[in-house]
């Protein structure tokens, strides 16, 4: 009987992680959509409040790998996910960078805020993950640096600009790079 349980567990997460796929697929589609269509934060609000946080959500759980992955069809599953949420982040940031925000309207300006501010959110996730997404990470601050240099007249009383300070400061990088120093 606890063998029986342990089966669907596993074969319940596998249908887990492709559903997490079709839905990564499907929103890629959406940005792709955004993107040929030149749309502005105000014609898809949603999009830049709700996707970086289902993005970080899901390379939380995938970060988890060595406990989800007990089977070589998890572990395939598990890297197909990985691989999709991977370059649907990279297509979210081309949007992003390219994107037209509005400042003078509040309700794009409060966007911009929650993005930044969830764009700082992706280092601590993204780091530790794998090196492969240290190169995603950077593409993350760039994308970061260049909203806050466009945008700073109007962020600079609504948004922390010390955020991403402290998220290198408080991250593993910085444990890791004192380890490394140590090792030289």
């Amino acid at each position: 009987y606890n063998c029986l349980i342990h089966f669907y567990k596993r074969l319940n997460r596998v249908h887990l992680l492709s559903l997490v796929c079709t839905l990564v697929e499907h929103t890629e589609r959406v940005v792709r959509h955004c993107m040929d269509q030149e749309c502005g934060v105000g014609e898809v609000p949603s999009l830049p409040r709700v996707l970086p946080k289902i993005l970080i959500t899901t390379f939380s759980y995938l970060g988890r790998g060595e406990i989800i992955a007990t089977t070589d069809l998890l572990k395939a599953e598990l890297a197909k996910c990985f691989s999709k949420s991977r370059n649907l982040l990279a297509l979210f940031l081309g949007l992003v960078e390219e994107i037209k925000i509005r400042t003078v309207l509040e309700d794009e300006l409060d966007i911009l805020v929650s993005l930044c501010s969830e764009l700082v959110s992706f280092h601590q996730v993204l780091i530790p993950l794998d090196f492969k997404l240290a190169v995603l990470a950077c593409m993350v601050w760039r994308v970061h640096v260049k909203l806050i240099s466009t945008h700073k007249v109007r962020l600079v009383d609504r948004f922390d600009l010390t955020l991403a300070i402290e998220a290198i400061i408080n991250s593993k990088l910085c444990g890791q790079l004192a380890r490394f120093r140590q090792l030289l």
